[in-house]
């Protein structure tokens, strides 16, 4: 049986229902929407309450134009997502409310204009989606794996917390049976010392805002391939990661929606696999590439990943920010991250994309320690 989500949105169900089977319907049954109107404050609340969902949801603006079912006529609900939002995780984190995913629709502009410089907004939420996005797709099927995983995701932690000491429970969640030697512990014993028992919500919220959502000890799969030195063309790529690694792929909670594979696994399986290969950050791609490729079958083809520009390295270990493609740590300047964890690995820029203009159209900031490196590095590379 799927997930079951309600969607509650203020605009017309002829413009809302649509998005909804899209993505319900790119989710191979694994996924049900329900569309409605937003109703009071008060009653919303009673409704979620009676009648919990799996999963919730919101369009960012529910005070715009909303209608009643029943009359046809305005209604004026004088409230916004997050305002309900946190209604919903208070009760949850009381136990007078089931613990469920939140995921917030809008519109880029409307995220601009009232979301984005909010943290405390976006930490309510488990996943934002542009409406605008909900086209290809692609796109479809993306969003749809990921609403069913985090459906999934809050049943497992919830369980967990149930029969789980609060140290423990993380450590399952991530998919291990014992606390792994290799995570920082300040990671692993982030929830130990509370007092009060932690939310699922917190559990979620940690594991994807620390650990999916930043690289460091998981790593998406761009930022796999530049490790590997593969360029994004290469056919099997996934099935020959599998079969050479098969214990990096991350398999805790919320990863059948967002794949990601363990870092340092993939480091020191590499050493078991390629003995006389040394590092693997220390070789080029072609190397790497060379590597992998004694190891191929038949259906797999893979490709050397290049360097954004001819006087770049290729001993690629993160990606540019702007353009997304692989990177070597000495051809980058490392971007401002005030708020990121001491586990997660610093984000960088490539020395042609770090001018301030095309930052700022990427709303991003350059450490200020790296000024002095990014005006040096122009004048080698550049």
């Amino acid at each position: 049986m799927g997930s079951d989500y309600l969607y509650i949105d203020d605009d017309a169900e002829s413009a809302t229902r649509p998005q909804a089977k899209a993505v319900a319907d790119s989710s191979g049954g694994r996924l049900t929407i329900r569309v409605s109107q937003p109703l009071s404050f008060a009653d919303q609340i009673v409704q979620l309450k009676t009648e919990p969902p799996e999963g919730l949801v919101l369009d960012l603006r529910l005070d715009e134009q909303a209608v009643s079912a029943d009359s046809g006529e305005p209604i004026l609900v004088g409230y916004r997502a997050p305002a309900l939002a946190q209604e919903l995780r208070s009760l949850a984190a009381e136990g007078l409310l089931a613990s469920f995913p939140i995921a917030l629709w809008s519109t880029d502009s409307k995220f601009r204009k009232s979301f984005n410089g909010d943290d405390t907004s976006q930490d309510l939420f488990d996943l934002t989606v542009d409406k605008d996005d909900i086209i290809e797709p692609k796109t479809c099927e993306k969003i749809a794996l990921q609403l069913d995983a985090l459906v999934r995701g809050y049943h497992k932690i919830s369980a967990l917390a149930d029969d789980q000491k609060d140290a423990q429970v993380l450590t399952l969640a991530l998919g291990w049976s014992e606390q792994p030697d290799f995570l920082d512990q300040r990671l692993m014993h982030r929830f130990s010392s509370r007092e009060r028992a932690v939310s699922v919500h917190e559990y979620a919220r940690f594991i994807l805002r620390e650990l999916i959502d930043q690289p460091g000890p998981l790593i998406d799969r761009p930022t796999l391939l530049a490790r590997l030195g593969c360029g994004r063309d290469s056919v099997g790529v996934d099935s020959l990661v599998d079969r050479l690694f098969p214990t990096a792929r991350y398999q805790g909670v919320f990863g059948d929606g967002w794949p990601r594979w363990w870092s340092t696994v993939v480091e020191a399986s590499w050493r078991t696999v390629f003995p006389g290969s040394g590092p693997l950050r220390r070789l080029k791609a072609e190397q790497r590439v060379e590597w992998l490729g004694t190891r191929l079958t038949s259906d797999e083809r893979i490709e050397v990943a290049s360097p954004l520009h001819k006087n770049y390295s290729s001993r690629f270990w993160s990606l540019c920010q702007v353009t997304r493609e692989p990177l070597a740590p000495e051809d980058g300047v490392l971007l401002a991250a005030p708020m990121q964890s001491v586990w997660a690995d610093r984000l960088r820029v490539s020395v042609h994309n770090a001018g301030p203009a095309k930052l700022r159209r990427h709303e991003l900031q350059l450490d200020p320690l790296e000024h002095s490196r990014y005006e040096s590095l122009c004048k080698r590379l550049c």
